[in-house]
């Protein structure tokens, strides 16, 4: 009895020359020369956007074929580039469903409402006059995710944090946000 039919959750791995055509192939659909192309980005943007170490020629020579990253470079690749190009490498594996984290879908309202329900689960721990211990584990696990939608906000706005945020003026962030 062979081995294939005993492990029916094994995964056999695609082969390198399946992979690099896939690389290849989603590279090319992602990545141009030019930007009258209107690709995702440019030859030249990705190899800046992956580290000042890798060259334009490396990044042409992935595109065309000639060679495939690998490690770190293959994950750099992947954080930079839109997230149906992962969706294609990934797919190899049986994987997939990858999404952008940093969007339109994280806003000034979200993180208003997120305070909201912060503040409201505070002030309802703090009617007895102190937080418990059961208590403080809730609130760090919404302050958490509070943090963790703030950073979202600020990197979709191109500040990677809130502190390195110019403060700007409030009326015209109420204005961006849709507000009066």
């Amino acid at each position: 009895m062979s081995n294939a039919t005993q492990n029916a959750h094994r995964f056999d791995p695609p082969g390198p020359d399946l992979f690099q055509a896939v690389f290849t192939t989603a590279l090319r659909d992602y990545v141009g020369t030019y930007n009258s192309e209107g690709k995702a980005m440019t030859l030249a943007e990705l190899a800046a956007a992956i580290g000042k170490d890798k060259s334009q020629r490396t990044v042409q020579s992935w595109r065309d074929g000639d060679s495939c990253p690998r490690g770190a470079d293959l994950f750099a690749v992947m954080a930079v580039l839109p997230a149906g190009f992962s969706n294609r490498l990934l797919e190899l594996a049986g994987l997939g469903g990858a999404q952008s984290l940093v969007g339109p879908g994280i806003d000034l309202h979200a993180l208003a409402a997120d305070t909201a329900s912060y503040l409201a689960v505070h002030t309802n721990h703090m009617s007895d006059g102190r937080i418990d211990h059961r208590e403080r584990v809730v609130q760090e696990q919404k302050l958490r995710l509070m943090r963790d939608q703030i950073d979202l906000y600020f990197a979709a706005q191109g500040t990677a944090t809130p502190e390195q945020a110019p403060m700007g003026d409030p009326a015209n962030i109420l204005r961006m946000n849709g507000g009066a």
